[in-house]
């Protein structure tokens, strides 16, 4: 996403904050794209280099939802009196303003159009829910036990094994993250941030409520999730992609709640994949608004019903890997998830502690159309940001799980980068250790990065020295007492199965064989084992594999 895409971009859309105090807001939505003088067969006449660059590389095709909104439809509203804020070809909508609502059973009953959605009230609480974003508590830092290089952020890195990655060369280096928050205050000025914002890697920035390019004298809470992924001062702390490129964009509103947020985030999104991101990264969620007849309803939370459930949908169906946070409303009486996070084809992120333990804040599953919700969890307790002036504090929310994990997920990108992003998302689901039970509070568990590369890797037949993996598996996990090692490769060969903890300390070993037939599979003595989580290693001549464990 380059400078100067976003400044066409930016361009484009001065004139669109054209709501008044005194009027409504509403979402004209179009039954279809008709009289389109663009087609499918000519996406370069549409669509961006990037965005075609990164389907063919992925082998993903153009959808109806890549066409421009008809000219004709968005046009025509105009006739009303009423101001076209911004068209959403994802959507196929208008965002229209208008003070005269006598209006608006007109325009619904245009041939044309589908539907008609009030978006904003011209009077609102101007609230915001305090569960929505996250305190930051002062720890000392020497209470993060840091390691010579991560720092503070060791344990949220290796929690998901991201280190794994970075010690092979992906750091997220030329992957673009889009990140979507409330406000990135004082980021380009701090020192760890350096490496970013003084370098090409800085794609550039825009405030869809300020309708400027400074995303850095609003909101604090954006500084604090980029920390998780892109901080990168070595022995004090270092984020999950700290080279990837990014791109910032202020979609949150500070003094209210209201549905236009989701459609800010929608305008965004559309503009971030035209401009080639690879990974969306948002750690913000929505319930409730200020004009409570505008609410979603938990049954609104089916994965493909919300605006912006719908566009997370349609992102992640043109390659891009799409996280976001769960929201933290699970100890609340909502419980739920939030929307996004129940959109269908996305990756939505709860929070756990440095001790693998679910939080009770996170919000649960499943939504309402039954799908596992969150897909996985990362470190969302305690976990390690900047503050504005560059501190590291300790911070809790799904709000920094998610990035955490998103930094992950670029790095993977890196590795597999003609791997298509659903596959993407659904190898980190396959790694995670519950996997094959997963749960309302964890989903599918708290993936293993490592081991998500080496599935990529067996079957995609990447980087050489992976090639030949034991397809490994252990149950149960988490265990007691005795631990079943299984490989699904038939083998005739000794192999070496060794338990590491998370220092690299070798805690026990042993020879072990299997038969050539279908039971290929050994019973493990864990009794001398304290609880805990755990590495397992089966090494053989030409392979090895991984797994985490957790003993109970």
């Amino acid at each position: 996403m380059g400078h100067r895409l976003l400044l066409v971009f930016f361009i484009s859309i001065l004139n669109a904050n054209l709501f008044a105090g005194d009027s409504y807001m509403y979402a004209v939505y179009f039954t279809n794209k008709a009289h389109n003088s663009f087609s499918l067969s000519h996406p370069q006449s549409f669509l961006s280099a990037q965005c075609i660059e990164r389907r063919t590389r992925q082998h993903i095709g153009f959808f109806e939802s890549d066409l421009p909104v008809s000219k004709l439809y968005a046009d025509s509203l105009l006739t009303f009196g009423v101001h076209n804020i911004k068209t959403s070809k994802w959507l196929n909508c208008s965002l229209i303003s208008a003070s005269d609502t006598t209006i608006i059973q007109r325009i619904a009953s245009l041939g044309f159009v589908s539907k008609v959605e009030l978006v904003k009230s011209p009077v609102t609480s101007l609230r915001k829910s305090e569960s929505k974003f996250e305190v930051l508590t002062d720890v000392d830092f020497k209470d993060f036990n840091p390691d010579e290089y991560y720092g503070a952020s060791s344990n949220q890195n290796q929690m998901i094994h991201v280190d794994f990655l970075h010690k092979r060369g992906y750091k997220g280096d030329s992957v673009d993250i889009a990140v979507f928050d409330a406000g990135f205050y004082n980021a380009n000025g701090l020192a760890g941030f350096d490496s970013l914002f003084k370098t090409s890697r800085f794609k550039g920035s825009w405030d869809l409520e300020a309708q400027n390019a400074n995303v850095f004298d609003d909101g604090s809470h954006g500084t604090s999730c980029l920390s998780c992924m892109a901080a990168n001062q070595p022995g004090k702390m270092i984020g999950s992609a700290p080279n990837a490129n990014y791109a910032l964009f202020r979609t949150e509103v500070g003094s209210s709640e209201t549905l236009e947020e989701e459609y800010n985030w929608v305008f965004a999104a559309e503009f971030a994949e035209s401009g080639g991101a690879d990974v969306f990264s948002t750690s913000l969620g929505y319930t409730q608004f200020d004009d409570a007849t505008t609410n979603h309803t938990y049954a609104d939370l089916d994965g493909n019903t919300t605006p912006i459930a719908k566009a997370a949908n349609v992102a992640a169906r043109g390659g891009i890997v799409v996280l976001n946070s769960a929201g933290n409303e699970g100890a609340n009486s909502w419980y739920f998830i939030s929307t996004p996070a129940d959109a269908d084809s996305i990756l939505a992120v709860g929070a756990v502690n440095e001790l693998r333990q679910y939080a009770k804040f996170s919000g649960k599953g499943p939504n309402a159309a039954g799908h596992v919700k969150p897909d996985v969890c990362a470190r969302g307790v305690g976990t390690a940001v900047y503050n504005t002036a560059g501190e590291i504090y300790n911070g809790s929310g799904t709000s920094f799980s998610c990035p955490v994990l998103a930094g992950g997920a670029a790095c993977l990108r890196q590795a597999f980068p003609n791997v298509p992003g659903l596959e993407i998302m659904e190898t980190i689901r396959e790694s995670a250790h519950l996997f094959k039970m997963p749960n309302d509070t964890f989903g599918y568990g708290i993936p293993d990065l490592a081991v998500a590369y080496m599935i990529l890797s067996n079957k995609y037949n990447y980087h050489n020295h992976d090639n030949l993996l034991a397809d490994l598996d252990v149950f149960p996990n988490p265990f007691s007492s005795e631990l079943n090692v299984y490989v699904g490769k038939p083998m005739d060969e000794k192999l070496q199965l060794a338990i590491f903890d998370f220092s690299g300390k070798l805690i026990q070993s042993q020879d072990v064989s299997f038969s050539n037939n279908s039971n290929q599979f050994v019973a493990v003595n864990t009794l001398n084992l304290n609880q805990g989580v755990y590495l397992l290693k089966l090494q053989g001549k030409s392979f090895f594999d991984v797994k985490r464990i957790v003993k109970e």
